[in-house]
């Protein structure tokens, strides 16, 4: 049994679809369809079945792929350990939620290290950041999740043998270009914003759309929404559409200047987003992800609440 079919059936399992797991790992779908029947054969199971969404797991299934990650887990554990050491090569396999402040802090760490790096620095949705950590893509990631969000990302985790440390958490704020109609107003409500267009993380399989009818008792629908994929052109739609608006935690302020946003309060509104940790249970983490994780938590008792 090939290790590299185990990764297949448990990018499978995370996306519950062949045909999203095979564009996720730049694979054929067929390609992907008959190492899934391989797999099957050699173990002399099934294990998934197909529906009109996609795939189930079926009862030998769940436990086989709580067995494969395990597996995958204790591979790219023994990989970041020794491999490392015998050609003293830094390697960082890192998804993060969307943020720049992560993004510049891996920068800076980068900048003091004298060895060879090789890093893989995925900046992705929060769900997918979980199904990286899972599937073995990455050794660690940094996750987001909203008050309302924190029960299922909770049992997601702990679902797929990970650990979630939530280490801050932060204010959500409007962010708009400069030139916003609200961008100099003292007091923002809901029914301001209903008469503009709302920028929104069009994030697959999202629990829970960061929107101000998911964060106010209230429904205030907005004249219009724009669901992006990518945070370079989110910036970018919020910076030359004077009439956007997005709900996120903060950010970098040099992101801000660059781009021309502000962020404004809204009184009528007060949610929390937290940032978490996600790596494997029963796991050690490499020493490069170690010091990563205790800078990251460091800048965050300075920036944020």
């Amino acid at each position: 049994m090939e290790i590299h079919y185990l990764r297949h059936a448990v990018t499978v399992a995370n996306y519950e679809s062949i045909s999203k797991a095979a564009k996720y790992l730049h694979m054929a779908q067929p390609n992907l369809s008959n190492s899934i029947k391989t797999l099957e054969t050699d173990l002399g199971i099934r294990i998934f079945i197909r529906n009109s969404k996609g795939v189930q797991l079926t009862e030998e299934g769940k436990e086989f792929i709580i067995y494969a990650e395990s597996i995958l887990q204790q591979i790219d554990s023994l990989e970041a350990r020794y491999f490392t050491q015998q050609d003293e090569t830094i390697r960082i396999r890192m998804s993060v939620a969307r943020s720049s402040h992560l993004a510049m802090l891996l920068i800076n760490y980068l900048k003091k290290i004298t060895l060879s790096y090789t890093v893989h620095f995925k900046e992705t949705t929060a769900f997918e950041v979980i199904n990286d950590v899972a599937s073995g893509v990455s050794e660690i990631g940094v996750t987001k999740y909203s008050n309302s969000q924190k029960e299922y990302f909770t049992q997601l985790a702990n679902r797929k043998n990970l650990i979630i440390e939530p280490f801050a958490k932060h204010q959500s704020v409007l962010l708009m270009s400069q030139n916003h109609p609200l961008a100099n107003s003292k007091k923002i409500t809901l029914e301001m914003l209903s008469e503009f267009t709302e920028i929104i993380h069009g994030d697959f399989k999202e629990p829970i759309s960061l929107t101000p009818s998911r964060l106010a008792n209230n429904m205030v629908p907005t004249k219009n929404k724009i669901f992006i994929y990518d945070r370079g052109s989110l910036m970018l739609f919020l910076s030359q559409m004077n009439d956007t608006f997005m709900w996120t935690a903060n950010t970098n302020q040099g992101l801000l200047n660059n781009y021309g946003l502000v962020e404004k309060n809204c009184q009528e509104v007060d949610s929390k987003l937290y940032d978490a940790f996600i790596y494997p249970k029963n796991k050690l983490l490499s020493n490069e992800c170690k010091e990563i994780k205790s800078l990251i938590k460091e800048q965050a008792k300075k920036n944020f609440i």
